[in-house]
């Protein structure tokens, strides 16, 4: 099994990826609110599962949290995907 693979580097990941989105909202000092306003389409609740990482983010709604926050896709997923360790 590849170490980008299974079930649990996919929660470390998913974990990540909504830790980085929150970072990238806060950093513009926008609440949820005002990103859910932004992307039209999605709920306050929806963003607060993403960086919980309680729900997946598709790539559709990623790039459009990307665009809307201003933030590069490759940067934000680079930063969100789990390093393999050494042991």
């Amino acid at each position: 099994m590849s170490i980008h693979s299974g079930p649990d580097w996919e929660r470390e990941f998913t974990r990540r990826l909504g830790a980085e989105i929150m970072t990238a909202r806060q950093a513009r000092g926008w609440n949820r609110s005002t990103l859910a306003t932004a992307l039209a389409s999605t709920g306050e609740k929806s963003i607060r599962f993403y960086e919980q990482g309680r729900r997946r983010c598709s790539l559709y709604r990623l790039l459009e949290i990307c665009d809307v926050l201003d933030v590069s896709a490759p940067d934000l997923l680079d930063r969100a995907t789990p390093q393999p360790f050494s042991g």
